[in-house]
């Protein structure tokens, strides 16, 4: 049986029926909605919708996500950028990503 959801959960939800494209990296539902965000994929609510690996720009202050991210030949990512050339991405420490998988 499914728990019934509680008032942020469903603030959540309807926030994001709100939106155009209603979209919520898993990031900010772990980080921001862990509790509401698992009520809501119990109930079917919301759901994975792909994959794509995403950072931070880290050589400006625009804070704009940058997606096209390549291989760096040493087990981690890079990015190109206009203004300071390719970026490579640091490792994310084993607790984070451990904190950010998704559940089975």
């Amino acid at each position: 049986m499914i728990a019934p959801l509680g008032a942020g959960a469903v603030d959540l939800l309807l926030a994001l029926a709100e939106l155009a494209r209603p979209r919520l990296s898993g990031e900010m539902l772990a980080v921001h909605h862990a509790e509401t965000g698992r009520s809501l994929i119990e109930a079917g609510l919301i759901a994975p919708d792909g994959y794509e690996a995403v950072v931070t720009a880290l050589d400006d202050h625009s804070d704009a996500p940058v997606g096209e991210l390549q291989p760096d030949g040493c087990g981690g990512y890079r990015y190109f950028s206009g203004s300071s050339g390719w970026i490579t991405v640091p490792a994310l420490p084993a607790i984070c990503c451990a904190a950010s998988s998704t559940r089975s």
